[in-house]
Order: C-alpha cells, then sequence, then structure tokens
C-alpha cells in the first residue's frame, strides 16, 4: 500500500508502466509464488485510477488445501506511508510482519517494523533489528551468484514468467470478474 507514484504518470499508464497492479501488486504475487507455489485458481477485484490503470487491487489464490488473499493498493493521498505485511495462520499459531515507512521504501533508517508470532495464549514480539534489508539481499545474492559462476536458484527466470502469468491471470479475472483456474 502507498501513495499514487509521484515521479512520473506513465507509471500509472496501463500501456507503459501497468498501474499499480504491475509496479506493485506484482512484488506480493512473487512472494506469495515463492513461498506457495502455483494456484490452483486466482480471482481478483479493484478499482481503476485516473488514466484507466488498476491502482487498487485485491486477489484470491486458492490452492487445495490453504488460500492467500493479496492486495496491492497505491490509491491513497500524497504522504501515505509505504506498507507491506504478512499474516499466516498455521496449525500452531500465527505470524504476523509489518513494515512501514514514509517516503520512498528505501528509507529504511526511518522504518518501522514488527514481527509478531501468537500462540495460543500468548503472544511473542519478536526483535526485528537483526533482520537484514531484502533489497541489499536480493542484490547480493545476484552478485555473489555471477562472481562464483552459480546458477540462480531463487529469483530465476521460471518463477518470473509463472508470476507473469499468474499477473496476466488476475489482469482477465479484474476485467471479467471470473474465477480464472490455472493449468
Amino acid at each position: 500500500m502507498s501513495e499514487k507514484p509521484q515521479r512520473a504518470d506513465w507509471f500509472r499508464q496501463p500501456e507503459k508502466g501497468g498501474g499499480a497492479l504491475f509496479e506493485l501488486h506484482i512484488h506480493d504475487l512473487d512472494f506469495v509464488y515463492l513461498l506457495c507455489g502455483k494456484p490452483r485458481s486466482v480471482s481478483a477485484a479493484g478499482t481503476r485510477g485516473d488514466f484507466g490503470d488498476w491502482d487498487s487491487v485485491s486477489s484470491l489464490w486458492k490452492w487445495k488445501d490453504k488460500h492467500a488473499l493479496i492486495q496491492g493498493d497505491w490509491h491513497h493521498p500524497r504522504s501515505y506511508p509505504f506498507q507491506f505485511g504478512i499474516r499466516i495462520r498455521g496449525s500452531n499459531g500465527s505470524l504476523e510482519y509489518r513494515f512501514r515507512v514514509q517516503g520512498n521504501v528505501e528509507a529504511t533508517e526511518t522504518a518501522e517494523e514488527e514481527l509478531v508470532a501468537v500462540h495460543e495464549g500468548s503472544v511473542e514480539s519478536i526483535d526485528c533489528s537483526e533482520l537484514r534489508d531484502g533489497y541489499v539481499e536480493e542484490i547480493r545474492y545476484l552478485l555473489d551468484c555471477v562472481e562464483h559462476y552459480k546458477p540462480i536458484g531463487e529469483g530465476n527466470i521460471v518463477q518470473a514468467t509463472a508470476v507473469l502469468s499468474l499477473l496476466e491471470d488476475e489482469k482477465i479475472s479484474l476485467e471479467t470478474g471470473e474465477t480464472i483456474n490455472i493449468k
């Protein structure tokens, strides 16, 4: 979730940047795909922005025994902080991570992070101060693969292609209102 990009209108133009669907929501889809794999079906609902782009998207991915609700939204007023979060419910409890920063997402020195584990009858706050910057770690990982001639095991072209295909399925669902069954 964030404010609309202010640096250039092309981010919000469907034929150029693709709006929040392609510029923001895709990162959430990539993360869910990494955690859970390819779903059996996807459906999505949202609202369009000033340029006809999808600037608010809520999607539902379903597998045989689980589901994920994924939201991407930049339909907020100027100065709305960038926020990311994930909530995972397991058989013995829940885990929730929240990240919030005013302005640019890379302003990590002013970011607020919270990681909470909830078990039956207890809530535990987990210290986030030792967590590494995900953007920096992605770059380090790529450089290590290149420097040591190692194949890229995570975030590879197969995963990127699969996530783009699922994003296109979501776009069809947004436009038609239909649930898309994945082959």
